[in-house]
């Protein structure tokens, strides 16, 4: 009797600590991020794929769990958002993927290509800066990039490279954070609406 009951503990101690992280597209998600002095939960994860390659695994993380992307979007609240690179991606793909995926973000005048010279907005500097963080170097499958949101203070822009944690800046304000997230949030995001409702648990 009792060895049944402490084979039957240890079942449930394996079956909870394996609940601490969700496997996406190869690579683990953690369920919980801090933002600031907050503890926030996994709202939901995706996959980014384009012609059938894995480009990044991506997980939402909030207070609490929420379906509304505007909301999200828009909201004044601690959150954060963490990529899982699956592939080797160059700087330059980086420069253009993201400078066009901010543009529409933005909804940024329509463009042969963006860059540096787009309008942005109030936020064009932000955008500067936010892409000679990211577009550093070759990503790599060890790199994560997170991207976390504290109200007051701004968003925080770190690079990990599989062994160290960097904080490459902080933009302050909430109206970078909005064009960030609506990236994978907004109505028609340039991800795709798919991956849009994986990330809002639909």
């Amino acid at each position: 009797m009792i060895r049944k009951m402490m084979i039957l503990l240890m079942l449930l101690f394996l079956t909870s600590t394996s609940a601490w992280a969700l496997e996406i597209g190869g690579v683990e998600l953690p369920d919980t991020l801090k933002a600031g002095d907050s503890d926030l939960i996994l709202n939901g994860a995706g996959l980014r794929k384009k012609f059938g390659m894995k480009i990044y695994a991506v997980g939402l993380y909030l207070k609490a769990k929420s379906g509304d992307g505007q909301a999200v979007m828009d909201g004044d609240a601690p959150m954060a958002l963490q990529m899982r690179w699956r592939m080797k991606v160059p700087p330059k793909k980086i420069d253009e993927t993201f400078y066009e995926s901010l543009a529409l973000s933005t909804g940024a005048p329509k463009a042969s290509a963006y860059g540096p010279l787009t309008d942005f907005g109030s936020i064009t500097k932000d955008v500067v800066s936010f892409m000679t963080w990211i577009a550093k170097r070759e990503t790599t499958k060890t790199d994560s990039w997170i991207f976390i949101y504290v109200p007051g203070k701004g968003t925080e822009v770190h690079v990990h490279d599989g062994t160290t944690d960097e904080l490459m800046g902080l933009i302050p304000g909430i109206d970078f954070k909005k064009v960030l997230f609506g990236v994978w949030l907004m109505e028609d995001p340039p991800v795709g609406k798919s991956l849009r409702d994986d990330l809002l648990g639909k």
